[in-house]
């Protein structure tokens, strides 16, 4: 499981920020408030009734591949 923090903290790893430049803030509106939900889910228990198992990384453990494939992109467009 993900949590906030953990992503949070890994995009400022790649972002070349310090984990104390990452702050949270109250939402301002409802659907901030709505966003802000957190759901546990469990792949553990796919796993064991399912035999479920993920295709891809998690967004945390590919979020490096995943920035460079977005910054790939962005700078292909500026041409």
């Amino acid at each position: 499981m993900e949590s906030v923090d953990g992503f949070l903290y890994s995009f400022a790893h790649l972002m070349g920020l310090s984990h104390s430049d990452v702050s949270y803030r109250a939402p301002a509106n409802p659907l901030e408030g709505a966003m802000s939900v957190t759901t546990k889910l469990r792949p553990t228990l796919a796993r064991s009734l399912l035999g479920w198992e993920p295709r891809k990384a998690s967004l945390t453990d590919g979020m490096a591949a995943y920035f460079e494939a977005w910054k790939a992109i962005n700078a292909s467009k500026s041409k």
